[in-house]
């Protein structure tokens, strides 16, 4: 049937038709997906302006945001000899930037520890995870930060725009107001991704090898812990450097056909000057190395700047010293004791300070960022200013604790570079068990719930006495968030020599639940030995790491009530963290006159 122009039916469908098309803008929303091309309201130029506040509205299924929040990890798994896969998965959603709606999109937690949160994630945003789509010329997603290290929330902002205005290639960063399911998160940072969109901008080709270092340096022993993030990398020419490095005498001439040194110096004085404890050149973290197909150099970018502003660490030794030149990293260390970087590093860093380090300069950012962002804050983001004191603070007295170390110069850095630190497995455990909530620790703990267990220690099965294994569950410590935390120990006696062994999991209160086929990370300790009275006190008890999962078919934190599931542990050593020295190293002390 065709229907005539003046057929009411025919009127009627071109109407809603109409409609149809109008409604996105009768919402304020711009274009509800594209796909194809890149929105022309959307440009990077724009969405990283320093002055504009981006808006983001995330919308995903209140399930999937339940999973996505709290997906975590554990230390101990994520730090092994190599890259491990990431614990955390996309899930489908759509996203609103600045009014414009991008349909079907990737929305997924990140972040290594310090940021993880359950009620404010870290969030990537990728945009072609489910289907191709281009809307933003040169970004393919959103790299949202939560700031939950840098309560100023200015570090990440300030350190990228510092890194980027004295020539280091770095990110661009601004921030972003967020909003997930209709709950306002609050300010979030930013950030720039390091992907091909980011490296064809900077080195005009994005087909060169691209690593991330996640405490990782470039030890011929540990150089595979470099994660390759793209399918065409191999870990070669940082085997080649690494090579080079572990010379006692090192070639500069052969290091700088593989390295752009001035720029890997400028870049170790600008994470020193900044207080940037944990980069690279300081904690052999947060950062990417880029191998330029245009001269076959490795670069280094920064990383993770939410930690930046500081004379200290919340890790020992505690204190920074030197200040002004980190090195506890292999490269930084060992460049500084040859006496011709020495002294390039040092006219870097005057450079740096004399023409890029500007308090007033500095302080006109701070105050405009603390009236850019003060009316955005989220309730948890209430001590924003006092904290933005603090870097106000640091940046004023920073040239004075530069210009009195470089009086002193040349410094002296007693120790060698520090090996990456990890952790290496050394069993498993894989338990079935049944057993019920105790209010208090019970009175005999080899004598309570049923269980098989199979544990293994060094490739050896670990045998127990007859009748000489228990397991209960109970309260545990809290979490260094303060968050009560439930706890499955495991007791027995070990048939080869009648030594007490125990194995506790937590997990936080608010996961012990029966699982809904969903598994929840668990993590721990393994002792070997007595842990109390004067044989404890002589004889320390073995005591590593476990960590791994755990899926309850019952749990309840109601006294008495069943606890029933499976557990698979892993039980891991911490290793690495020792400092080497090269005999041929120079020792550098300050000459006298």
């Amino acid at each position: 049937m065709q229907l005539s122009p003046r057929c009411p039916l025919s009127r009627l469908l071109s109407l809603l038709t109409m409609l149809a098309s109008l409604w996105p803008f009768a919402l304020g929303i711009s274009n509800p997906c594209w796909a194809e091309n890149p929105h022309p309201e959307l440009t990077a130029d724009k969405l990283f302006d320093p002055a504009h506040l981006v808006n983001v509205e995330i919308e995903l299924s209140r399930d999937d945001w339940n999973t996505l929040r709290q997906q975590t990890r554990a230390l101990a798994l994520s730090l092994g000899k190599t890259p491990v896969e990431s614990p955390f998965r996309y899930f489908p959603g759509n996203v609103t930037v600045d009014g414009v709606l991008i349909r079907n999109v990737g929305i997924r937690k990140k972040g290594f520890l310090g940021s993880l949160s359950q009620s404010r994630p870290s969030l990537k945003i990728k945009f072609g995870e489910f289907q191709q789509q281009h809307p933003i010329a040169g970004l393919d997603r959103l790299t949202l930060n939560n700031n939950r290290q840098d309560r100023s929330l200015a570090s990440q902002y300030l350190c990228y725009r510092f890194f980027n205005e004295t020539g280091t290639v770095a990110c661009r960063c601004n921030h972003a107001k967020v909003t997930v399911n209709g709950e306002y998160l609050g300010i979030y940072s930013h950030v720039e991704a390091i992907k091909a969109p980011f490296l064809e901008n900077r080195f005009d080709d994005a087909s060169g090898d691209l690593y991330e270092g996640t405490v990782a340096d470039l030890w011929p022993d540990s150089f595979q812990r470099f994660e390759l993030k793209t399918s065409q990398s191999s870990h070669a020419p940082l085997a080649q450097l690494a090579d080079l490095l572990a010379q006692e005498q090192l070639d500069l001439q052969a290091i700088g056909k593989l390295l752009d040194l001035p720029a890997f110096i400028k870049f170790w004085a600008t994470e020193s000057l900044l207080g940037f404890w944990d980069g690279y050149t300081n904690n052999q973290n947060n950062f990417f190395v880029y191998r330029n197909p245009a001269n076959s150099k490795l670069y280094f970018l920064p990383w993770g700047l939410d930690c930046a502003f500081t004379n200290a660490m919340p890790l020992p030794p505690f204190f920074i010293r030197p200040k002004s030149v980190y090195c506890r990293s292999l490269l930084a260390n060992r460049l500084y004791r040859v006496p011709a970087i020495q002294q390039q590093y040092r006219e870097t860093l005057v450079s740096l300070l004399q023409d890029h380090w500007q308090e007033s300069k500095w302080n006109a950012e701070i105050d405009r960022l603390e009236a850019h962002l003060e009316n955005n804050l989220h309730p948890s983001q209430r001590d924003f200013s006092k904290n933005l004191e603090r870097v106000r603070q640091f940046v004023a007295g920073r040239r004075k604790v530069i210009q009195k170390e470089l009086a002193e110069w040349p410094l002296e850095i007693a120790k060698g570079p520090r090996e990456p630190l990890y952790f290496k497995p050394l069993g498993q455990a894989t338990a079935t068990f049944t057993t019920k909530w105790y209010a208090k620790e019970p009175e005999d703990p080899l004598h309570t719930g049923q269980l098989k267990l199979n544990l293994s220690l060094d490739g050896q099965a670990v045998q127990f006495k007859d009748r000489q294994l228990g397991i209960h569950a109970r309260l545990g410590d809290r979490d260094s968030a303060g968050n009560k935390s439930a706890t499955l120990v495991i007791t027995g006696k070990r048939a080869s020599d009648d030594k007490q062994i125990i194995l506790a999991a937590s997990l936080p209160v608010t996961e012990f639940r029966p699982a809904t086929g969903n598994r929840s990370l668990v993590q721990g300790y393994y002792v070997a030995g007595n842990t109390q009275g004067l044989l404890a006190l002589f004889f320390r008890p073995q005591t590593e790491i476990v960590a791994g999962h755990i899926q309850l078919e019952q749990a309840s934190t109601e006294a008495g009530a069943p606890v029933s599931g499976t557990i698979e542990l892993q039980i891991l050593k911490m290793a690495g963290g020792k400092v080497r020295k090269f005999a041929r190293d120079l020792v550098l002390r300050k000459t006298k006159e």
